[in-house]
């Protein structure tokens, strides 16, 4: 079995709401650092003045963040403490991401062909980071005669994905 590095830091994850990402992120974080805290889009600036983490990772930044994501952003790094905001809706969303990506350290992509867009746009760091599988959450399941199909669709119909 694969024992990951545990590396000595305290991550401030702040996740998004998409349970199946969240949980798997969670649960890497808690085998991979030292301490892992999850806190809230709302409140993460207060967060981190309270925890003093050496690091804050943003699930994408997007959707359920408060107008005043950027202004707390910028108020983490004013505190000295890192920031980095993992982007796994590209390309879908990068009319948003655009303008956020200037605000973090370091910014994460799962789309390869995203790394020079965040370059030129004022990202400082861009790295590539796929998403991976949660095994504790999709793993192979035995299934029902009228569940069972020759083709299986996984993922999520986003409306703007779909027009």
């Amino acid at each position: 079995m694969f024992e990951p590095t545990v590396r000595n830091m305290k991550v401030l994850y702040i996740p998004q709401g998409f349970d199946a990402i969240d949980e798997g992120v969670i649960g890497a974080l808690q085998q991979s650092v030292r301490e892992c805290v999850v806190g809230s889009p709302a409140n993460m600036l207060q967060e981190a003045s309270q925890h003093r983490p050496d690091l804050v990772l943003v699930m994408n930044g997007l959707h359920v963040f408060p107008p005043d994501h950027l202004e707390q952003v910028n108020g983490i790094r004013a505190l000295g403490i890192r920031t980095a905001v993992w982007f796994v809706d590209d390309p879908y969303f990068t009319e948003d991401t655009t303008s956020i990506c200037q605000h973090y350290d370091v910014v994460f992509t799962h789309e390869e062909a995203a790394v020079p867009f965040y370059t030129a746009h004022g990202a400082g760091r861009v790295i590539y980071m796929p998403l991976a599988v949660n095994p504790g959450m999709f793993q192979p399941r035995r299934t029902a005669p009228q569940h069972q199909y020759d083709i299986c669709f996984i993922g999520t119909g986003f409306w703007n994905r779909i027009a």
